[in-house]
């Protein structure tokens, strides 16, 4: 008779739980951004098009704010992918480790995602001095503007990676959270956007 998996008798702290409440809510905002970004991006671009070959003109601001919205689509799009576990993994060696192990690099791994985006966020703040100054052709709006999608969505990223490396902790202390044990409670805990995939 095949051995069983053991479960995990896992009870959330209220901390993580209002943690994995509040991402989950920031990843469906993200989300409605996202879509929103693309509508406009869209109609910007179908407006453009029509009145630069239908009437030889065109809006001249149009693509400055097209740029700025495809940026906040980008970025945000990613924080929410990162929230849906909707990532691709390549998993050709770390599938060939002990369970031990492979729980051990999950949470080094967001240990290593927390300090790139803490990285990331830095360094969007440290070109604040030099980008406020210099100002886009059209519209004057500050380069700056064009950074900050940037600077937000590695906030976000961070808090989530922090959320994940806490979950990681928290359950590899509990007993693991590799094949053999509850692996539905690892989803539970840490897919934050439903219905976002990759597929």
């Amino acid at each position: 008779m095949a051995e069983q998996p053991r479960m995990l008798e896992f009870r959330e702290p209220a901390t993580l739980r209002a943690a994995r409440s509040g991402l989950a809510f920031l990843g469906r905002c993200e989300l409605i951004v996202v879509v929103l970004s693309l509508i406009s991006v869209t109609v910007l671009t179908g407006i453009g098009v029509v009145l630069r070959y239908a009437f030889g003109s065109s809006l001249l601001w149009a693509q400055e704010i097209a740029l700025l919205l495809m940026q906040l689509m980008v970025f945000c799009g990613g924080a929410v992918l990162y929230k849906a576990r909707a990532y691709l993994i390549i998993t050709l060696v770390f599938d060939r480790l002990s369970e031990r192990t492979q729980q051990v690099f999950a949470l080094a791994t967001w240990i290593i995602a927390c300090v790139f985006f803490a990285v990331v966020f830095w360094q969007a703040i440290l070109l604040y001095p030099k980008e406020i100054s210099i100002t886009t052709f059209i519209l004057e709006l500050p380069k700056f503007y064009y950074t900050v999608p940037m600077l937000y969505a590695s906030a976000s990223l961070f808090l989530c990676g922090l959320y994940f490396a806490a979950v990681a902790a928290l359950l590899l202390r509990e007993g693991g959270f590799g094949a053999g044990s509850n692996a539905t409670e690892i989803d539970r805990l840490t897919t934050l956007v439903r219905g976002v995939t990759t597929q």
